[in-house]
């Protein structure tokens, strides 16, 4: 046992490794079997999701979606260069939640209420690329595991304890399912039936793609399985970075005055004035960044996924 991690036995195969002391879960480097560290006689179901989106073709995705942006330099597409790219695997925990409500009457029971839903959790709580709460994962080429993803690529062990995150994402299912049954049959006795299942560890791949532009770097993260842009820096042009600033900054002061004009007294006036400003603030500092650095930022919205038909 080392000061950096555990030594581990592979149930399975009895190959010897070491892993992280917080992880959850080992996969063997050798086998591909996953287990719990707790309890190695139980095997884990562990799956891959397939990279359909090599990083050329995501490269290129980036570039097209990086001329789309307003205020984005057009020629991007022709004068961007690649740089590097690195491939990681983001560890995800597939749940399936399934409860019911029976409502007892005497002898008789009938349906009460239901929750049917299907969960995908990232297994770590810190990312080493920048990823958006509540990213739907597509479900399509998913495959059991392969030992090899592990030393090839970045690999990331899951940490997350999943029995943990998995009560507490039964909980609102659970409540709404009670609460339906309690509507339908007030005077009954209510019984739960959960029949919700650990569908199992699965690692998802992303690019992070680094380019350039006239002598400056700009990255982005591509899912690798269906080619969305989850995150974007791309170049600004001059002029209409100008232009935003100069918009925010008439924007700030026009509302200061709007403040101050609708306020009754002097002191009140001036506080309207001011809270007005302030409103402006961060949107002053990101058009002041981007007018200084040329650089733009782009973070995919899941509430927006529709945009994204033609890829996903």
């Amino acid at each position: 046992m080392s000061a950096a991690g555990v030594n581990v036995k592979c149930p399975y195969c009895g190959a010897e490794y070491s892993v992280p002391r917080s992880v959850t879960y080992a996969t063997c480097p050798y086998c591909g079997t996953t287990f719990k560290l707790n309890n190695p006689g139980e095997k884990v179901d562990h799956y891959l999701f397939k990279v359909f989106i090599d990083d050329q073709r995501a490269f290129s995705l980036v570039k097209s979606f990086s001329s789309q942006q307003v205020g984005a330099e057009k020629s991007v597409v022709s004068e961007a260069s690649f740089t590097s790219s690195k491939l990681f695997y983001i560890p995800i925990y597939l749940y399936e939640v399934k409860v019911k409500a029976l409502c007892r009457d005497g002898s008789s029971d009938f349906h009460g209420g239901e929750s049917y839903n299907q969960y995908v959790v990232a297994a770590v709580d810190e990312l080493p690329i920048t990823l958006p709460r509540g990213y739907g994962f597509p479900a399509r080429g998913r495959e059991y595991f392969k030992p090899s993803i592990s030393r090839n690529y970045v690999y990331l062990q899951p940490l997350k304890d999943p029995t943990a995150v998995f009560e507490e994402l039964k909980r609102g299912d659970i409540n709404e399912a009670l609460s339906e049954a309690r509507e339908a049959c007030p005077s009954s006795n209510i019984e739960l039936v959960d029949e919700s299942r650990y569908v199992g560890l699965a690692h998802y791949p992303f690019w992070e793609i680094e380019y350039s532009y006239r002598n400056e770097v700009f990255k982005a993260v591509v899912d690798a399985s269906d080619g969305t842009i989850v995150y974007l820096e791309y170049p600004l042009s001059m002029k209409n970075s100008f232009k935003a600033l100069v918009g925010v900054f008439t924007g700030a002061i026009t509302a200061s005055l709007i403040g101050a004009m609708i306020a009754t007294q002097n002191s009140t006036a001036l506080i309207g004035g001011i809270a007005s400003f302030i409103t402006f603030t961060p949107a002053l500092y990101i058009s002041l960044s981007a007018f200084l650095k040329r650089k733009g930022r782009y973070t995919y919205n899941p509430k927006e996924e529709a945009e994204f038909l033609p890829t996903r």
